[in-house]
């Protein structure tokens, strides 16, 4: 079950990733090693992102009641 969800992110993650090369004329990723690179690391800091910040924001909210 847990790979099944890190594959589906990561395959979403090339996916939006090819969408970005396709519609944009100033943004290109060349070569299989920057490919997956690049990868790792939006995956990685969007997971981050997601972990963190409903944190963080829960935290500032809590502070101001």
């Amino acid at each position: 079950f847990p790979y099944t969800t890190l594959f589906r992110s990561l395959a979403l993650t090339v996916f939006a990733l090819i969408l970005a090369t396709a519609e944009t004329h100033g943004f290109t990723i060349r070569g299989m090693a920057s490919w997956v690179a690049t990868t790792l690391v939006v995956w990685l800091v969007t997971t981050i992102g997601a972990v963190s910040l409903p944190e963080l924001l829960g935290r500032q909210h809590a502070d101001s009641i």
